[in-house]
Order: C-alpha cells, then sequence, then structure tokens
C-alpha cells in the first residue's frame, strides 16, 4: 500500500517570507490545500491558478491572505523554520 501522508514542510502559524518585487514581505503560514476551497467561484480560481491541482501552502498577513504551490518554497517563498533543510534555514 503506497503511503499518502502530506509532511507539511512548515508548520501553521510559522513565518514565512515571499520576495516580492524585490521587497521581503513576512507573512504567516495559515494552511495547506489541494484544489479549490470552498465557496471559491470556479472561474476565479482557473484564472487565478490555471491548470495547477497539486498542494498549496496558504498565507497571511493584516488580514490579506495568499497562495502558492509548494513547488513555490525555496524559490520565492522562505523560512527559517529548522526542517526545512537549507530551504531559507540559515545553513
Amino acid at each position: 500500500m503506497a503511503n499518502n501522508t502530506f509532511r507539511i514542510p512548515i508548520p501553521i502559524g510559522h513565518p514565512i517570507y515571499e520576495v516580492n518585487n524585490g521587497h521581503i514581505e513576512e507573512h504567516e503560514v495559515i494552511g495547506y490545500r489541494i484544489g479549490r476551497m470552498m465557496g471559491e467561484d470556479q472561474e476565479d480560481y482557473e484564472e487565478d491558478y490555471e491548470d495547477y491541482d497539486g498542494w498549496r501552502i496558504e498565507y497571511g498577513r493584516d488580514g490579506i491572505e495568499g497562495s502558492s504551490p509548494i513547488s513555490a518554497i525555496g524559490n520565492y517563498l522562505f523560512s527559517k523554520c529548522p526542517n526545512m533543510e537549507g530551504k531559507g534555514d540559515g545553513e
């Protein structure tokens, strides 16, 4: 039987840093998801996320929320979380 357990790369509640137009913005991880959220319009979802149906990391700050593919960690999303294995953890 295949192991389908998802190991979260950054714990919920930990800070995450987004590089956006040369600025570093601090957010807090608020969750993870696959696909469209309940109440999210299908057309808006397809426009924002195209055909991506994999795991997404959800983060927010000051009432503004964002969502990115897990693959963004180490590209434009970084953390100082010790279990990140070289992806922004100060190694």
